[in-house]
């Protein structure tokens, strides 16, 4: 391992230490709702998001044109990430409306993008992507 290697993994461990210290030694923790709510967690990191990630990908490498597919890749991640931190705070009820709306504009920015790029994006045309397909009669 290199020096860099071993500092961050020394690191990591030290906080992470740290935290199960606190956890297991804080009155007021609840060790057994903490490991309920992080299998959870787990559970649905497995269940939806990675297929949803993954559909995504294959559509965008489906009909989004190879040049343009690390931009759309770049903003639906980017717009997932504000929804995750922003949808929470505008839906949650009883909530009076503070700065947590204000959340919502970088969101309609990101889809917005996103729509641009689409319109602006070329794509090939059918008869352009069959005739590179095609090649033609061969030389006999």
């Amino acid at each position: 391992m290199t020096a860099v290697r071993t500092l961050l993994v020394t690191t990591g461990l030290a906080a992470l230490a740290y935290a199960a210290f606190g956890l297991l030694t804080d009155p007021g923790s609840r060790p057994v709702g903490i490991a309920v709510f992080l299998a959870a967690v787990l559970v649905a990191h497995d269940l939806i998001w990675l297929p949803l990630v993954l559909a995504a990908g294959a559509l965008i490498s489906r009909f989004v044109p190879a040049r343009g597919r690390p931009v759309i890749r770049a903003l639906l991640l980017t717009a997932a990430a504000v929804a995750a931190v922003a949808l929470p705070l505008l839906l949650s009820p009883g909530r009076p409306p503070g700065p947590a709306t204000h959340l919502a504009l970088p969101a309609a920015a990101v889809v917005a993008a996103i729509a641009v790029l689409w319109a602006v994006l070329p794509r090939r045309k059918k008869s352009e992507s069959s005739a590179a397909a095609d090649p033609g009669p061969g030389p006999g």
